[in-house]
């Protein structure tokens, strides 16, 4: 068996998807706001007489700024390619969604199933595959001896 189920992939599939979109946002919003914060500094350098006291530390938050702003134009032209390619892939979240339904569906079917006994009414009417892996998660965890048998046939 797989170590994460088909659901925990799709389910983190679009995580990804819905991640990368919120850091671009995220990274237009930060950019747009550092540039009008480099903005407003750089006019208030140029007007601010030069002994008013707001102009004490302009040129260090003015630094911070252009850096801040250039790490948000940094991670905005690396997401770009990804983002372009989901614009170009218009139904996929869609339709993973209704990947990640479908599989919901398929695990609620066999949480329900059953077999019905045929032949050997002796063993009881019917078994329940949940019944099943409930017994073998508690089998495994008893030690069974187990016999050697030689077998000579040739």
């Amino acid at each position: 068996m797989m170590g994460i189920t088909a659901e925990e992939l799709v389910r983190h599939f679009l995580d990804t998807i819905k991640g990368a979109r919120a850091a671009y946002e995220k990274g237009v919003a930060d950019e747009q706001y550092f540039h009008d914060e480099t903005n407003d500094l750089n006019h208030a350098l140029e007007l601010l007489p030069r002994n008013h006291p707001l102009r004490i530390g302009l040129d260090e938050q003015l630094s911070e700024s252009r850096w801040q702003r250039r790490k948000a134009k940094d991670e905005i032209e690396q997401l770009e390619p990804l983002i372009n390619f989901l614009k170009r892939q218009k139904g996929m979240v869609g339709e993973l969604s209704k990947v990640l339904g479908d599989i919901k569906s398929i695990q609620k079917e066999q949480s329900q199933r059953f077999y019905t006994v045929r032949v050997r009414k002796d063993l009881g009417e019917r078994f329940e595959h949940r019944e099943r892996e409930t017994v073998s998660k508690v089998a495994g965890a008893i030690n069974i001896r187990r016999r050697r048998v030689r077998c000579n046939l040739m």
